[in-house]
């Protein structure tokens, strides 16, 4: 019996691990490693959209485009709450070809928009750079998307 559980355990050991939500997550993917432009996919908050825009472009990891065929990477927030002062966000990046989940935030909130998009970004940096920018990506300068497109 103890050898079947070392089994499982190592088995899952070498797949990564699974995040809170159960959704299969592993920082060292290589799509996550690699992928240099990523499409933000407008949750039904435009204000949390807004600020992930700014908080991706700060942290400079990633070109973002606004074409979502000229991304690698799609990355996707969920917000709820109904104001902008009790809110919360998870996020999730996915890879554009596959659809495969590569990548998946604790929640965050009960907060304001700004401040949950502060908290998704400093969990990505934490996960897939470990905390730095240590493969920058070539990024270009990016005009904010329209209001067109974030809804």
């Amino acid at each position: 019996m103890a050898s079947i559980i070392s089994s499982i355990a190592l088995l899952f050991g070498a797949l990564g691990f699974v995040a809170p939500s159960g959704i299969p997550f592993c920082p060292q993917s290589a799509q996550l490693a690699e992928g240099r432009k990523v499409f933000i996919k407008p949750s039904d908050k435009k204000e949390l959209d807004m600020y992930l825009l700014k908080e991706l472009q700060k942290w400079g990891r990633w070109k973002i485009v606004d074409d979502p065929t000229a991304a690698e990477l799609f990355v996707q927030p969920k917000a709820s709450g109904v104001t902008f002062w009790n809110s919360s966000a998870q996020c999730t990046i996915v890879d554009a070809t596959s659809k495969e989940v590569l990548w998946i935030s604790k929640p965050v909130g009960k907060s304001n928009w700004k401040s949950n998009a502060e908290q998704l970004v400093k969990q990505m940096k934490k996960d897939i750079d470990g905390g730095t920018r240590s493969k920058p990506a070539t990024v270009s300068r990016y005009e904010s998307p329209s209001i067109r497109s974030m809804s």
